[in-house]
């Protein structure tokens, strides 16, 4: 492809892209082992390989440069590349022509079909059509070119090109500006005369324009399929405006530049160079790798950009660096970034103000250097036991809450840091926490901060933030527990309820959490499930609602927002995709419990 990209199929319907970092021309032709993923040999050209086509049924190969000129290469059995010395040079190509040209890069070689060994058709991207005698040496046919662009005032390169005739005497060719035309082509079989009348006039036999009106969207490919007498069809493939614009943004995005410090506790630390915060990006997405680095993109459009990465390292301590992560949390109002991995590794990550200095920036070891500006203020790093599975924080009080595959429970200090508390939850079939979340209510006439914790069995139990003791006397889980995926404890004004949304909320005072009716939401592979947040303080194992899912299991869950109400997305093993509102979850329920039903009930459903 024109853009850098290889496409290879394979057995089975298997496909693979190959994509350059750079899609540019290049002077180097590589013949690949592509079962042994070896390569075999690397041809050297003085020029800028334009396109390259191999012969049918052949080992030769016709490639074309960036001057004009073509060369015909040969294969060996070694599967190394020989140049023969057959060329067709620029000037012979042309016809001895006493036009003057621009912009003579040859763009397409296509062996005429029913001919492919005499004759070839060599497109240039200023329009020049040649069909050229391969035996003769000579030209047969000229179309296309400038003369109808002057016609018409306006500058267009040829952009795509494929045969329409199974004869070779219709090729179409589409344009930068959207426009493609049906040229007439001297076929060796039909022996067109027709196609000699449409040549010498410089017209093309059909004209379309792919643009709506002054859209002058690029044709980027076309592919021809013949149908065998039935109606053949032409594909046609336009630049869409998110590719257009993707290109624009690589060009304001250069590649990320790489910056190294020395502290113990310190990063790698890769930026784009007028990378000037988070603020400025309308859509900010975060990936965090196996190989411990965390990277930033640019959502803005289909195509991802990368604007920021952090890697950890150490020269010292080996578990620092190159350890798979497997978790990321991040505030964009602080700004904060934590990051859980797979060795119980946690650092958090802390932002400078923005807007950032532009022509300097201090590193971790107070080195002044010049060039990428410097975003990071502070990391710090806690130990905490088993893989990383979830996270929270409570801004109030600057604590962060730990979950662990092995069912730990780790309550840090950010400001230290230093370890509040550890708990752990004990299960007889499947340890790891799950879902961890802050929550300020109302207990037996008292405010209370409470740490809610969801495991991989589906039990829920609620934890007293500050000491980490069990708040309820046992835990609240479905009578057939299955592998857990989702919990998020909501309120009845259809937000997730944490400390900062019950104080900071306009007209919301913690006195009024004793009217608020809060619920949990549990996700598992099997069911979905509502129960009464009160009732899990209680140990009561009341379920208010419940879904099973059939015939297929639920394999990932999460909640969205809008302005009025909250979404569930669930998505299942079977490829279904399943959306569904929290206001139509409650009103599917037969009751909702008032408070004082909520003290006196009892019992499983």
């Amino acid at each position: 492809m024109g853009d850098g990209r290889i496409k290879l199929f394979g057995k089975d319907n298997t496909q693979v892209l190959l994509e350059s970092n750079k899609p540019v021309y290049s002077k180097f032709l590589q013949v690949w082992d592509i079962d042994k993923k070896l390569l075999c040999d690397l041809y050297i050209v003085k020029e800028e390989i334009t396109t390259f086509v191999i012969t049918q049924h052949s080992l030769y190969m016709y490639i074309g440069v960036s001057s004009g000129d073509i060369s015909v290469l040969k294969l060996d059995q070694d599967l190394h590349v020989e140049k023969m010395n057959y060329t067709i040079p620029l000037s012979a190509s042309l016809g001895n022509s006493t036009e003057v040209f621009d912009d003579t890069v040859v763009t397409h070689i296509l062996p005429q079909p029913a001919a492919e060994t005499k004759r070839v058709l060599i497109i240039f991207r200023n329009g020049q059509i040649i069909l050229w005698d391969i035996q003769e040496s000579i030209c047969i046919s000229r179309t296309g070119g400038s003369v109808s662009q002057q016609l018409h005032n306006e500058t267009k390169k040829v952009s795509c090109a494929c045969w329409v005739c199974p004869f070779g005497s219709k090729v179409a060719v589409g344009y930068s500006n959207g426009e493609l035309y049906i040229w007439s082509i001297p076929s060796l079989t039909t022996g067109n005369v027709s196609a000699f009348d449409y040549s010498s006039k410089n017209i093309p036999m059909f004209k379309f324009n792919l643009g709506y009106k002054s859209d002058k969207t690029c044709i980027i490919s076309v592919k021809w399929i013949y149908a065998e007498g039935k109606a053949s069809r032409l594909y046609v493939l336009g630049a869409s405006q998110s590719m257009q614009y993707y290109s624009q943004m690589l060009k304001n995005y250069p590649q990320l530049i790489s910056i190294e410090t020395n502290h113990r506790d310190g990063i790698n630390l890769s930026s784009s160079a007028n990378f000037s915060g988070f603020s400025n990006i309308k859509n900010l997405y975060i990936t965090g790798h196996r190989n411990g680095a965390i990277t930033f993109w640019d959502a803005s459009c289909p195509f991802f950009i990368p604007v920021l990465q952090l890697k950890q390292q150490s020269e010292n301590d080996h578990y620092l660096s190159g350890v798979p992560l497997t978790e990321l949390y991040f505030d964009i109002n602080t700004p904060l970034l934590v990051s859980g991995d797979q060795s119980g590794m946690v650092r958090i990550f802390r932002f400078k103000p923005e807007p950032y200095a532009y022509n300097s920036f201090m590193s971790l070891t107070g080195s002044t250097k010049k060039g990428v500006d410097h975003v990071i203020q502070s990391v710090k790093l806690m130990k905490t036991i088993g893989a990383v599975t979830c996270m929270n924080i409570d801004h109030s009080s600057g604590h962060l809450a730990v979950g662990s595959d092995q069912g730990n429970v780790s309550v840090i200090n950010m400001d230290g840091p230093s370890l509040l508390y550890q708990k752990h939850i004990a299960s007889e079939i499947s340890t790891g926490i799950i879902s961890l979340q802050f929550i300020t209510c109302s207990l037996y006439g008292f405010s209370k901060n409470i740490l809610a914790v969801g495991t991989n069995d589906s039990s829920v139990l609620a934890l007293d933030n500050e000491t980490g003791n069990t708040l309820s006397t046992g835990t609240v889980h479905p009578k057939k527990p299955s592998k857990a995926l989702f919990m998020q404890v909501l309120d009845g004004q259809y937000e997730p309820i944490t400390k900062d949304s019950l104080d900071l909320r306009e007209g919301n005072h913690i006195e009024d959490a004793t009217t608020k009716k809060m619920y949990i939401l549990l996700c598992s592979e099997k069911a979905l499930y509502i129960y009464s947040f009160e009732h899990a303080l209680q140990g009561i194992k009341k379920v208010l609602y419940k879904k099973k899912f059939s015939p297929s299991s639920c394999c990932w869950a999460s909640t969205f927002y809008n302005a009025s109400d909250i979404g569930l997305f669930l998505l299942f093993t079977s490829g279904k995709v399943e959306l569904r509102w929290w206001f139509f979850l409650m009103s599917a329920r037969k009751w909702i419990p008032t408070a004082a039903e909520q003290c006196s009930s009892c019992g499983d459903r």
